[in-house]
């Protein structure tokens, strides 16, 4: 997993530079990495190891570079996830801002699991996902079928399944996914 809070350092780069660091993380996160070279040296892997992405983005960023993801492919690897501030959450943050709360703000632990898990994922349960495939698949997503939004919605399925300490995907796994549904979108859901 890579968490990239500012993508938007990523894209300040030079055009070649943040072209050739978009297409390796568009390989990254479908095929997975299985050999590199570093200098002189060449490291290869048993397995190629993937990796998903979280990053932030603002919306007039996304929609000025939306189009050029589209094109390469990496758009169709992501899950958009988006949302937006009622007035009334807009004033509540800064409220809680003019309070200085984020000061008493302790970081989220996560504990990953040290190796690979063997989650089973009940076929039943990843074909009540296919009505929120094909909804992503016709947004302005580019996954036009909606197959790697099936994948990226059962890898979240099994990643609820790990954080809950469980190896079987059940029936409140698949409740969080659907309540996080709302927000994969590019609608700006209001919070």
């Amino acid at each position: 997993m890579s968490i990239t809070g500012d993508f938007i350092r990523i894209l300040a780069h030079p055009h070649e530079t943040r072209q050739q660091t978009l297409t390796f993380l568009a390989g990254l996160i479908e095929d997975g990495i299985g050999k590199m070279a570093v200098g002189p040296k060449f490291y290869a892997v048993k397995a190629a190891y993937k990796c998903g992405l979280i990053t932030a983005l603002p919306r007039e960023v996304f929609q000025d570079e939306r189009h050029g993801w589209n094109k390469m492919g990496l758009l169709s690897r992501l899950l958009p996830i988006s949302f937006d501030y009622t007035p009334e959450t807009a004033r509540a943050v800064m409220l809680s801002i003019c309070q200085e709360e984020y000061h008493q703000y302790k970081p989220t632990h996560v504990d990953f699991p040290a190796g690979q898990c063997d989650i089973t994922l009940p076929p039943e349960l990843s074909r009540q996902l296919v009505p929120y495939s094909e909804r992503l698949a016709k947004s302005e997503a580019a996954d036009r079928y909606g197959y790697r939004n099936q994948k990226q919605l059962q890898r979240l399925l099994k990643a609820s399944c790990i954080e809950r300490g469980n190896n079987v995907v059940d029936e409140e796994d698949l409740h969080r996914v659907i309540r996080l549904s709302r927000f994969l979108n590019l609608k700006f859901t209001k919070v």
